[in-house]
């Protein structure tokens, strides 16, 4: 197999992990940046540029997009996390409807394209949300969408990682003993262990699969769920709630980010021979915090 692979936003947590693990596999990955580095490549200005570069690759992996939570959402940010992503998703999808030998795309997503939806089970063919963040996503994908190759879309859940996201943020507070659900803990929580989020991914590219996919693990759970599991990794309480409105204070629009519901399920890879190595909290957690 072409084993030549090149990554937009490839330095971020998700990227730079898929990196490690493609090179595991004696893949040749190549990032493409706005700044120059190790085994990186600065976008060209023309797209005809990027497409001699990537002409007969095996794949081009888009992560390129700003960090969407953590930051207030004004309206210059907003712009930034827009154009950081549709820009340059449109971008590279002109290099690569010019190339003659069309590489795999694989342009990244996000259950945002759900907004909040309670208790509704959430399968791929669900309707999008309104909203900035469900909008963005909408967007997003149409521009994928025009690659005139094979494409694949994840729909990337909250990935679980002690290096970065989510998860690095809520160790802090538990192992200081001040750990708990946030809001009223009834809200789903769609995550995913970082390592079955690169397995899916490098699934995918072998396969050449064709379509859209929540990236999410099959067991989805509750805030609340998700708070006692980690106290009980972590052998601490889950008692200090973070209630909605401090959130709102602190984070300003974008805690909708850590407040929506989405109950999403992988049901596009259950329908494939992809295995999960992590289908369930306690065992993700274990791995990642207690290397179990």
């Amino acid at each position: 197999m072409n084993k030549n692979i090149f990554i937009a936003g490839g330095s971020g947590l998700i990227g730079s992990y898929l990196i490690n693990k493609l090179e595991s596999l004696n893949c040749n990955v190549t990032i493409l940046s706005r700044n120059p580095g190790e085994n990186t490549i600065v976008y060209p200005e023309k797209e005809e540029d990027l497409a001699k570069i990537i002409d007969g690759a095996a794949a081009v992996i888009n992560f390129a997009g700003a960090s969407i939570v953590g930051k207030r959402w004004n309206p210059e940010y907003k712009k930034i996390l827009y154009d950081s992503r549709i820009k340059t998703t449109r971008y590279l999808v002109n290099a690569i409807n010019l190339t003659q030998n069309k590489p795999y795309f694989i342009s990244n997503s996000a259950v945002g394209y759900y907004g909040d939806r309670g208790n509704k089970i959430l399968n791929e063919d669900i309707n999008p949300d309104s909203g900035f963040i469900a909008n963005l996503c909408i967007d997003w994908e149409e521009e994928a969408h025009k690659a005139n190759t094979k494409t694949f879309i994840p729909r990337i859940g909250i990935v679980l990682s002690t290096e970065g996201g989510a998860l690095k943020e809520m160790l802090t507070p538990f192992k200081l003993f001040v750990g708990g659900p946030l809001a009223d803990g009834k809200q789903w929580f769609p995550w995913i262990h970082i390592d079955d989020l690169a397995s899916l991914l490098i699934f995918a590219l072998e396969n050449q699969i064709e379509g859209t996919a929540n990236a999410v693990s099959p067991n989805p759970v509750q805030m609340n769920e998700f708070a006692q599991t980690l106290a009980k990794v972590l052998k601490r309480p889950a008692i200090f709630r973070v209630p909605a409105f401090a959130l709102k204070i602190i984070l300003g629009e974008s805690a909708q980010e850590v407040l929506r519901s989405q109950r999403v399920n992988p049901q596009f890879m259950l329908n494939t021979n992809f295995e999960y190595k992590y289908q369930l909290l306690d065992s993700a957690l274990n791995n990642l915090i207690n290397n179990k």
